[in-house]
């Protein structure tokens, strides 16, 4: 993007729709203020709750810390894997000599050893070696030899389960890290939620506090007419400002409680570091209003809890790396015994280019043979591997009591839904029958036979009813969030993949 005198020149690009796009244009749109405009109002940043979920997890800096740590994780998983690689090794040397009698000889060495280590425990290398001695009492040699060894392990070290053990423990870590990324952003979501309809509240909570603001006022202005008309006492018309100061209090902390909110929710947005970003009017487009009501019942919210949660997933994980962590140690608790074969071929002549040919007509040589060994009492693998005994057990044990919390959790959930559910109606009904009744006693009072003063409780008992419904609605709301965060499903329920 650059800037020419006062217009602002977009370069376009093509686009594919993707909802990411459309939140970073719809920011950037919303927090572009023209160069000859600094002085004006800032822009009305307007999100739903879906737009403003998509561009937290998009932006929000601690979230992309944790990103990184599947990569990490991932990488490790490579690191494993490369142990079965095949290696090679290259030697260069050269000598000379010179005997007491004065002979000189020379002679060099060159050899390549390629070797590969096996997932079931067995280690492969092929040498390929060249030689030559020169002498002045003699002429020339070459030799060239080839040998191939392999070298098995009989006891500790041998099978597939113990060597791809670190491999299989890595491939754990990084579905683990997945699960704690899902943990995560969970959280993270769920705490936007509760922010965004949190604000949402307190905008309503000033709507409310205005319009009763301005009622108190023209309350006020009513009483001073009707004491001017002699109608009226003049002490009522200090209840009627005590009122009218009351109420402008209440304005004033409800505008600050939204202020908060405000910065609370683009601090969790973060979209960007531009100064005028926290300077945005956030402004939630989805209303308050009673949500529809969770599919499934309660068992089917536990049983969805148990399969779900990610810290579920990463005990049972736990658990599995565990049982690999046994494998390792009943593994270490054996002694070492290896089975070795070395075949070879030497080729010998007085020419290099001779030499090759030579070594599959000239000596061979053939070895095989046991290695045992083994530590007295072994009391250190023991030791190790009782400590693996001991930890599997408290990760089993920490499971069951994970699955009782999760069931918990759950189970609390759902009481708070339907307790929010019912304060919906309840409040709803409280609702109308505070308005029926300010209603009755403002017309009791132009007909004198009422007080300002019982006009102004019945005005506080609606102003009251009408905040305790908006608080249910935003409550219930709230409440299924938690729900679905509880089971693990909170992402998926808003149609996101991480």
């Amino acid at each position: 993007m650059r800037r020419t005198e006062n217009k602002v020149i977009i370069m376009k690009t093509p686009l594919t729709w993707n909802p990411a796009n459309f939140i970073r244009a719809l920011l950037f749109a919303a927090c572009l203020v023209p160069a000859t405009a600094a002085a004006a109002a800032p822009q009305a940043l307007k999100l739903s709750l879906n737009e403003a979920v998509l561009l937290m997890l998009e932006n929000n800096p601690a979230l992309q810390v944790q990103r990184l740590n599947p990569e990490s994780a991932k990488l490790n998983e490579t690191r494993q894997d490369a142990a079965f690689d095949t290696g090679m090794s290259a030697t260069l040397s050269g000598s000379n000599a010179e005997s007491a009698t004065g002979a000189k000889s020379r002679s060099n060495k060159t050899g390549v050893d390629l070797s590969k280590r096996l997932a079931s425990g067995e280690t492969v290398s092929l040498v390929l070696s060249a030689a030559n001695t020169d002498a002045q009492t003699a002429e020339s040699r070459y030799s060239t030899g080839l040998g191939l060894s392999v070298t098995k392990p009989l006891l500790q070290g041998g099978g597939r389960q113990v060597n791809l053990a670190s491999l299989r423990q890595s491939e754990l870590d990084f579905q683990a890290s997945i699960f704690e990324l899902q943990a995560y952003a969970e959280t993270l979501t769920r705490n936007l939620i509760d922010t965004y309809w949190n604000y949402a509240l307190a905008l309503r909570k000033i709507e409310i506090y205005e319009a009763s603001l301005q009622l108190a006022r023209d309350q006020y202005e009513e009483a001073a007419l009707r004491v001017e008309l002699g109608s009226l006492a003049e002490i009522d018309l200090v209840a009627a400002r005590a009122e009218t100061a009351l109420r402008e209090q209440a304005l004033i902390n409800a505008r600050s409680s939204a202020e908060a909110l405000r910065l609370s929710l683009l601090r969790i947005l973060h979209p960007g570091k531009s100064a005028d970003f926290w300077d945005a009017e956030a402004l939630p487009t989805d209303a308050l209003a009673e949500p529809a009501p969770l599919p499934g019942a309660r068992a089917a919210h536990v049983a969805a809890a148990l399969q779900n949660r990610p810290d579920l997933n990463q005990a049972r994980l736990n658990i599995q790396r565990g049982e690999i962590d046994l494998v390792k140690t009943r593994n270490g608790l054996l002694p070492y015994l290896d089975a070795f074969v070395s075949l070879g071929r030497t080729g010998y002549s007085s020419t290099i280019g001779s030499a090759p040919s030579d070594m599959f007509s000239g000596a061979s040589d053939m070895s095989a043979g046991l290695t045992f060994k083994h530590t007295l009492g072994n009391r250190s693998s023991k030791a190790a591997h009782r400590q693996t005994e001991i930890k599997q057990e408290q990760l089993e044990l920490a499971m069951a009591n994970l699955e009782a919390l999760a069931q918990e959790d759950v189970r609390t959930a759902w009481v708070e839904l339907e307790r929010a559910t019912s304060q919906v109606r309840a409040t709803a009904a409280s609702l109308d029958l505070q308005k029926e009744k300010l209603r009755a006693e403002t017309e009791k009072y132009r007909v004198g036979r009422s007080t300002i003063l019982q006009v102004n409780q019945a005005q506080r008992d609606a102003l009251q009813a009408e905040v305790d419904y908006a608080q249910a609605l935003a409550d219930t709301v709230k409440a299924q969030s938690a729900l679905l965060a509880q089971t693990g499903t909170l992402l998926r329920h808003l149609g996101i993949t991480l």
